[in-house]
């Protein structure tokens, strides 16, 4: 992935002593002036356009004071300003300067915003070149675009993961150069970004800091409030880091000075280490980076209630007005499109209050700063692929305008892009689902909310989300958690891939699971499904969330064996067909998340991103049961088309054969039967239809809700007692039997 490795800038440094950028450049190397140094198609280019728009960046704020001072040293009237405009285009020299005209100051502020666009000019020429090869590619990928069959209904779209809908529209080899080239980096991105977030959480929590208030201290805080009362040591690295206390306050207060100062130390090179990556991944991607600030501690606040209710919600995690969107872009949500996650710390810190936690920041902080890392790119591909769609299916005259927008160097980005968006407003393309849903999609990744979403919010308040997206966790935790029923339902993807995978690949895998278990051979860590389903653990949670992840480890430990006994199977199986390791385990990743449902960030069907409560209580629990059934009727099929019709006839069966041993051993074990099970469906069919006492209505009807059963987003949602009541009956049922015509006409 584009950027993994940090590169550290001068560029935003306050001074040569910078600890990010002291040492990192190469020896010899410099950049200077205002000369642009390489292209994109140069191997060392981007890396040293980077480089130079860091300095370019850097020398701009020293111009750009510059350029204030002049402006206010001169009072210059509404027609001086105009004739400092008309020298900045090029329309006059100093010498037609109008008589009576403030002559001196009209030139001093000219030559210091001239100063300011002639250092920029190299920056504004690389954004343009990054955001026209972006178009210039996506163009190439979208060459056959014209053959491409676009769904008739949006939710065709949404209940699909980004890969199946591009199998859907493009066939085969279209969509894996698509896949490869913008959604398979999405999953790559976010393995990439939970290895970050692992090794760092590890590296602070190695240094054992306690959680827990037990020293007695008294000091001031920047806001002149005095507190006199005990703290933990999170507390205390903080406070020391911000130079609120003194060593000689943490010695007095019993704490190990020692150990507080080491903390310190380690939160400021790992602060400034997120910074260089960040900064890189921004000016690599046009945007400005972001102020630096020395010896950095994120500030935060958890506004905590004082009644009795609120603390209850409080005290279960739901906690509104921490997730408010800013006044200045509140309102413009709906129509704003995100080039990159959005992240509160990089905008200039106005206030100085705080809670006082080390740990609990760096969680916050590093969860917002590897978003921004690792996406930007993805997210600006994404961006330029729906630009390069919308292009190519515009008629001549509105390429022709786009063009011209394009080019236009007097418009700044911000304008641009409003103007753009609206050319392709008035613009009808070829493919409206598609560039709908890749928009919503890229919006998501983005942070953005589902647009179905926006009426609940503007109704209910942006914290509704956070109380429903916490909720759903709670309820999802609480009702398989300490459940053994529900933990040994994850042994049912080995019955499915038992299907496609011989037995003695599976064998052989889960050897390797336990062995690894007692020695790491690093293949999880080199897995980029396993690395996003095992994810990264939180540095501090609150009683009740350790309370409930101790009662899940029975449920995650299947989860785990279960993933990697698969993936490792079906890596074995590559290798044995000549496929090279990078090969095979990519496309081990990609089946393994087919088969078992990936719920990492950018995987999962844009329908489970929504957080209404009202669409969250017919999709919980309902990832895996619509994932089951693509990769049934979709996954499977689209394999054995290469090995013939009865390859697909052996997988069937072998899979639906383990689905029944399962069954029958989870029928004794727990009185369920939770796997897919076609063939005890049809002998229950068959028996209701042989029984004489049994209408045929009613025969009709049990099947049909059987099917329903295996449906998602009905399955578990028909109430049995109110089908078999009355005039509702018929109706329920036919509604119940949708879902199933409407995947068997997308199988086709």
């Amino acid at each position: 992935m584009e950027g993994t490795a940090p590169i550290y800038l001068a560029s935003a440094s306050s001074g040569a002593g910078d600890p990010r950028t002291a040492g990192r450049r190469e020896s010899g190397e410099t950049i200077s002036g205002n000369s642009f140094p390489g292209n994109l198609s140069n191997e060392r280019g981007p890396r040293k356009i980077v480089r130079f728009c860091g300095e370019a960046y850097a020398r701009n704020r020293q111009l750009t004071k510059a350029s204030e001072k002049a402006a206010g040293k001169y009072l210059l009237t509404e027609g001086d300003r105009r004739q400092v405009d008309r020298l900045l285009k090029g329309d006059i020299t100093p010498e037609q300067l109008p008589q009576g005209a403030n002559r001196q100051g009209i030139l001093e502020v000219y030559q210091a915003r001239k100063a300011q666009q002639e250092n920029m000019e190299p920056v504004r020429q690389y954004r343009r070149q990054v955001k026209e090869a972006r178009l210039q590619r996506a163009l190439e990928l979208a060459e056959g675009a014209d053959g491409w069959k676009d769904k008739k209904l949006g939710l065709a779209y949404s209940r699909e993961t980004a890969e199946r809908n591009m199998m859907d529209i493009m066939g085969k080899d279209q969509a894996r150069a698509v896949i490869d080239e913008y959604f398979w980096p999405v999953h790559q991105s976010e393995a990439e970004k939970t290895r970050l977030k692992n090794r760092l959480r590890d590296r602070i929590r190695d240094l054992k800091l306690g959680q827990k208030a037990e020293y007695q201290i008294t000091y001031q805080d920047p806001t002149g409030a005095v507190f006199n009362g005990k703290v933990s040591e999170s507390a205390l690295v903080q406070l020391l880091g911000e130079q609120i206390i003194k060593p000689e306050a943490v010695e007095a207060c019993g704490a190990d000075a020692a150990k507080i100062q080491k903390a310190v130390d380690t939160f400021r090179q790992t602060y400034d280490e997120l910074f260089g990556m960040a900064e890189e991944t921004l000016i690599r991607n046009g945007y400005p980076p972001p102020g630096y600030i020395e010896g950095y501690f994120p500030h935060f606040q958890q506004n905590k209630p004082d009644r009795w209710a609120a603390r209850i919600k409080y005290a279960l995690g739901f906690r509104g007005g921490e997730n408010s969107l800013p006044t200045d872009i509140a309102g413009m949500t709906h129509t704003f499109k995100p080039g990159k996650k959005w992240f509160g710390n990089f905008l200039e810190r106005t206030g100085i209050q705080t809670e006082y936690d080390a740990l609990k920041g760096f969680d916050r902080y590093l969860e917002g700063i590897s978003d921004v890392i690792y996406h930007t790119d993805n997210i600006q591909r994404l961006r330029g692929f729906e630009s390069g769609l919308r292009y190519k299916f515009s008629d001549e005259g509105t390429q022709a305008e786009i063009d011209q927008i394009r080019t236009d160097r007097e418009l700044d980005e911000l304008t641009r892009e409003a103007m753009l968006e609206q050319v392709y407003g008035r613009n009808k393309s070829q493919l409206p689902g598609l560039v709908t849903w890749l928009r919503n999609y890229t919006d998501i990744l983005a942070g953005k909310k589902h647009p179905s979403d926006r009426q609940a919010e503007h109704e209910l308040g942006r914290w509704v989300y956070d109380t429903s997206k916490k909720l759903e966790g709670r309820v999802a935790a609480n009702m398989v958690a300490a459940n053994i029923g529900s933990a040994t339902t994850n042994f049912i993807p080995l019955t499915q891939g038992f299907g496609q995978l011989k037995a003695r690949s599976m064998l052989a895998a889960m050897r390797d699971t336990l062995q690894g278990y007692i020695e790491n051979d690093g293949f999880v860590d080199s897995s980029t499904f396993l690395t996003n389903r095992r994810g990264s653990e939180l540095l501090t949670m609150s009683k009740l969330d350790k309370a409930s992840a101790k009662a899940s480890f029975l449920m995650e430990g299947i989860d785990n064996f279960t993933s990697e006994v698969l993936t490792r199977a079906r890596y074995r199986e590559n290798l044995d067909q000549g496929m090279d390791l990078s090969q095979a385990m990519q496309n081990a990743d990609e089946w393994a998340a087919g088969l078992m449902a990936d719920r990492s960030k950018g995987a999962m069907p844009t329908i489970f991103e929504q957080k209404n409560p009202l669409i969250k209580a017919l999709n919980m629990f309902q990832l895996e049961v619509n994932n089951q059934l693509s990769y049934l009727f979709k996954d499977m099929p689209r394999e054995a088309k290469e090995k013939g019709g009865l390859v697909l006839a052996l997988w069937m069966a072998k899979m639906f054969f383990g689905a029944w041993l399962y069954n029958e051993a989870a029928e004794k074990i727990t009185g369920r039967r939770p796997a897919l099970d076609p063939a005890e469906l049809v002998m229950d069919a068959y028996r209701d239809f042989r029984d004489p006492d049994t209408k045929t209505s009613e025969a009709l009807g049990n099947l049909g809700e059987s099917v329903a059963e295996q449906m998602p987003f009905v399955g578990g949602q028909s109430a049995e007692p109110l089908l078999r009541q009355g005039p509702p009956q018929i109706c329920l049922r036919r509604f119940a039997a949708m879902p199933a015509r409407y995947f068997a006409a997308s199988a086709k």
